[in-house]
């Protein structure tokens, strides 16, 4: 008895810490099976894009989903305060991408919207790559975000060993055939995601390409060695299993052969 009292200190820290031995290729496969379990979401993240020293952005970014019906929201920066509003509809007869400025509002067939968002699909690309050797994980511990327990991963890519993929693999995770011939220039690929622990959703996902420019003269004639672009969404709020309305995935307007730039 007294040495099963002396111990409990210790599994209590191990339950607070949710078990730093946690495998990180396990937990995107658990993730995975989480999301299948998911009926439906709703999901607020702050996002930033950055190319820096030339490029930087923020918003916000919704996602509704419910069964096969995924409608992500993304407000864009313009000029003088002015926001443009991209929706794009992923569902079962296709994938459309209406556009809002001031009340002028256009729905056109196609466009893929930011990987990173697509959930399942960014996970299974994940676990693709782990097969593949292509990345390396490591679990980082239990974080917290909009006041949910998710478990910290970081993954660093070896871009030598993305020939391995196939084009639909390499599709998955954003990356095409181009990419590959230009590895080469990339001197690091850094991704990180938090993984919502009762759900499997990512909560938090951040990618870090660092690229050399000291052989591109353009470059080079403003003084940029490299460029670091980063990508990154945090959910400020999630609820899962939430009651969306079927009108939420039905499109503003028709959809146009050719888009109205007028705006532009």
């Amino acid at each position: 008895m007294r040495k099963i009292i002396a111990l409990l200190p210790v599994l209590l820290i191990i339950i607070v810490s949710g078990c730093t031995s946690q495998d990180p290729a396990q937990i995107l496969k658990d993730s995975i099976t989480k999301l299948n379990n998911l009926n439906s979401y709703q999901i607020d993240f702050d996002y930033y894009l950055s190319m820096s020293p030339i490029v930087e952005m923020e918003g916000e970014v919704t996602t509704y989903s419910k069964g096969d019906n995924i409608r992500v929201d993304m407000d864009m920066p313009f000029m003088m305060g002015m926001k443009i509003i991209i929706k794009t509809y992923y569902l079962p007869d296709g994938t459309f991408t209406c556009t809002e400025f001031m009340e002028n509002v256009t729905c056109i067939r196609g466009g893929e919207g930011m990987p990173l968002l697509q959930q399942e699909s960014s996970i299974e690309a994940m676990e693709r790559l782990i097969e593949k050797e292509v990345i390396e994980l490591e679990f980082l511990g239990m974080g917290n975000v909009a006041d949910r327990n998710c478990y910290n991963i970081s993954s660093d890519l070896d871009l030598s060993k993305l020939h391995r993929l196939t084009e639909e693999e390499l599709g998955l995770f954003g990356i095409n055939e181009s990419m590959i011939g230009e590895s080469e220039s990339i001197k690091s690929f850094d991704i990180e995601g938090c993984y919502d622990s009762a759900t499997g959703i990512q909560l938090h996902n951040k990618m870090i390409i660092t690229v050399d420019m000291s052989n591109v003269t353009s470059a080079y004639m403003f003084g940029l060695d490299e460029i670091v672009m980063e990508i990154g969404v945090t959910a400020t709020s999630y609820k899962p299993n939430e009651a969306i309305a079927d009108s939420v995935f039905e499109l503003p307007v028709e959809v146009t052969d050719i888009p109205n730039m007028e705006f532009f």
